[in-house]
């Protein structure tokens, strides 16, 4: 079940960061709109086809609008309404680059079972307000975590579990180190930048190292708006990977098979593309605000490792991550000692708890390649919080 509502504040204009719709913002976009098949009514459309997919807990999808005037598109998901279930601290999901509320679908239910479950938009992902960030690292990091502290206060929450995948598990981190009060438990998914970049990287082929630096000029995800109307293509030729984690008949031989002839099964397949897809081919802001961010190749200009021992010493703290994925190989030196070991020895002495756990089968989305685990991982690292 879900419901559509808004909660509104009055805006205070020295908070407020310029939106994408203004004249001053929109020079880049050199192609029609209309040469892109997409808009915020498509986006809205294939957000409710995939959230038609949670079944199993009551869902609220809403906006809440932050003092500056910006908009955070917000889902709420509960299994109960009792006042102990409601007093239970929450959960807070933060999304990866590129992605937003609905790619939760397979996590919102069984999460759901234990505590409130909240899964917002970044500011300028999804369905919230596209806005320009600060081209500065420090400044564009502080307008992301601000948003998220604005919209938490909005939402009337105290403290919460803090979850985040790999870009929003690099918010999350931020966000703990500036807010350390609000964050009952920090638990990282596969994050982004954590790792730093060695002195001597080099890829193994200099043209690599060359077009890396030349992409890292433009928004990641300029393509998929450059090429219009192939764009939903596009990402379903490429992103094939993502669209097997979500599909829901893929341990199901005989289903398997009859979604491979059946029209109505094939387009349900593609669910999750067509919103990526929807998600992404908006005017570029959250985006451009992780390219400020980002150093060429993948690595952030500003590594949480190094950082690491300035979390708040109480915080408890976890660390998921797949055994396949990217983020923890690429770069990382073969005789470096043990990723868990060197996650702790990093957090130096503390009074909270760390921990750190591996799927080892999984790539960079394991929230979805293997749900259930991922599912009871997280419930086993909130119980008692």
């Amino acid at each position: 079940m879900s419901t559509e509502t808004e909660i509104t504040s009055e805006p205070q204009d020295s908070q407020m960061l310029p939106s994408l719709s203004s004249k001053a913002c929109t020079y880049r976009h050199l192609l029609p709109w209309h040469w892109r098949p997409t808009n915020s009514f498509a986006l809205a459309y294939a957000e409710e086809i995939v959230l038609q997919r949670v079944q199993d807990c009551d869902l609220e999808a809403k906006f809440v609008r932050l003092p500056g005037g910006e908009e955070i598109r917000t889902v709420r998901a509960t299994v109960g309404q009792d006042a102990g279930y409601l007093s239970r601290t929450p959960i807070v999901l933060l999304h990866g680059m590129g992605a937003g509320v609905g790619m939760w679908c397979k996590n919102f239910g069984p999460l759901a079972r234990q505590r409130p479950v909240y899964a917002v938009d970044l500011l300028g992902f999804g369905r919230s307000s596209r806005v320009a960030f600060p081209a500065n690292p420090e400044l564009c990091e502080s307008a992301f975590v601000r948003s998220i502290e604005e919209w938490r206060k909005a939402e009337g929450l105290n403290e919460v579990i803090l979850l985040g995948h790999s870009f929003g598990g690099y918010l999350a981190f931020n966000y703990a180190l500036r807010h350390p009060n609000s964050v009952r438990k920090l638990i990282l998914a596969d994050p982004w930048g954590l790792l730093e970049r060695p002195d001597n990287h080099q890829p193994s082929r200099r043209w690599i190292s060359v077009v890396g630096n030349l992409l890292h000029r433009f928004d990641p995800l300029a393509v998929v708006r450059a090429a219009g109307p192939f764009g939903p293509s596009l990402i379903r030729r490429f992103r094939g990977d993502i669209q097997a984690y979500f599909d829901d008949d893929k341990d199901d031989v005989a289903a398997t098979a009859e979604a491979a002839t059946n029209p109505e099964s094939v387009e349900r397949a593609h669910d999750i593309l067509d919103y990526i897809y929807h998600c992404n081919a908006q005017p570029a802001s959250g985006e451009t605000g992780f390219r400020y961010l980002a150093a060429p190749l993948g690595f952030a200009k500003r590594p949480l490792y190094p950082r690491l021992p300035q979390l708040e010493p109480r915080l408890p703290v976890s660390l998921i991550y797949g055994g396949r994925s990217w983020l923890f190989r690429y770069g990382r030196p073969a005789d470096a000692p043990d990723l868990a070991e060197e996650f702790r020895e990093r957090l130096g002495p503390r009074r909270g708890p760390v921990t750190v756990r591996c799927m080892r089968n999984c790539n960079h989305h394991l929230y979805a390649e293997d749900f259930n685990q991922f599912n009871k991982l997280v419930q086993d690292e909130s119980q008692g919080v």
